[in-house]
C-alpha cells in the first residue's frame, strides 16, 4: 500500500466505535434525529457519531467514505422519520 493511501485512510476514515446504550445516547445528544444513509450499501446510523448538527432542514448530502463499504459516495444526512 502506498504513502499517499494510508495517508487518506487514516485521515478521512473514521475510528470504529462500539454503539453502546452511552454511546448511542451521546450520539442523539449532538444530532437529535438525525441519521446518515449510504446509497451503496445501505448503511444507516446516527449522524451524531460523525459530528454535530443543530437547527438544520431537509436533505443534506455529503461526498464521502462509508465507513462499513469503504467506498466514496453521496451521504445522505437526514431527518428520522418517528
Amino acid at each position: 500500500m502506498n504513502i499517499l493511501r494510508r495517508f487518506i485512510d487514516q485521515v478521512f476514515t473514521p475510528p470504529e466505535v462500539e454503539a453502546t446504550p452511552e454511546n448511542i445516547a451521546k450520539w442523539e445528544k449532538r444530532a437529535p434525529g438525525w441519521v446518515i444513509h449510504c446509497n451503496r450499501c445501505g448503511m444507516e446510523e446516527p449522524f451524531g457519531k460523525y459530528g454535530i448538527l443543530y437547527k438544520s432542514a431537509g436533505r443534506k448530502r455529503n461526498f464521502g467514505r462509508c465507513p462499513r463499504c469503504r467506498h466514496w459516495s453521496w451521504l445522505v444526512i437526514s431527518k428520522k422519520a418517528d
